[in-house]
């Protein structure tokens, strides 16, 4: 682990770690949509007893029933939902210490722009796309499935890109798509959710609040 002053950047999760929401189930939730349907959907396609292009195409068809599955609509959705207590606060004081700041997120593309742009942070990854049609409508989302691997890829072209050693970057998340980032660069922090006990192992600090990570970093 490195010492804080040898930090360069902070990686971010954002579901459950900058917001307090999963942002698949809010969607599906603040569209009009069935949660419950949703989640039986996403427990059968983790389970094995769903295919992935039978239960995206399921969640597709019901977040397309609510008549409100296009962009703009979800643009002000994704503007209007809350950060986590302390998110603002904490970027906000890493960038004014120089850090570089990454979202690398299992979250959808736009969702990603608009948590990036609302924050000010130059660069998010998502691993998720929506696909539109010419009137914004959405007619298609494409998913990684293999979470954890994908973020993973996706941190170690970042750090390519800017000339960066895995034990440069400092790792927020809560989840088990966090665990290879954090046993990777030894410098995971744990913010306590739901998900996080797969993290408890392997975390270099566990917070509670985010604006704890100020006392460190």
């Amino acid at each position: 682990m490195n010492d804080n002053h040898a930090f360069k950047a902070v990686i971010f999760d954002i579901d459950g770690t900058l917001t307090p929401d999963v942002s698949w189930t809010a969607l599906t939730r603040d569209l009009g949509g069935s949660v419950e349907k949703h989640l039986e959907l996403y427990r059968g396609h983790r389970d094995g007893t769903i295919a992935y292009e039978i239960s995206k195409g399921e969640l597709l068809k019901l977040w397309q029933a609510t008549g409100n599955a296009n962009k703009d609509f979800f643009e002000k959705l994704f503007m209007s939902w809350p950060f986590r207590e302390g998110a603002e606060e904490l970027v906000d004081y890493l960038k004014s210490k120089g850090y570089l700041i990454c979202l690398i997120t299992g979250a959808v593309d736009l969702y990603a722009e608009v948590v990036a742009k609302r924050l000010g942070v130059a660069y998010f990854i998502p691993n998720a796309r929506f696909v539109w049609d010419e009137s914004g409508k959405l007619i298609d989302f494409d998913y990684d499935v293999k979470q954890g691997e994908k973020k993973l890829e996706q941190f170690l072209e970042f750090c390519r890109e800017q000339n960066l050693n895995p034990s440069d970057c400092a790792v927020v998340g809560d989840g088990y798509n966090d665990v290879k980032l954090f046993s990777l660069t030894g410098n995971g922090i744990m913010v306590r959710s739901e998900g996080a006990h797969h993290l408890e192992n392997i975390a270099w600090k566990k917070v509670e609040d985010l604006k704890e990570i100020m006392n460190f970093l």
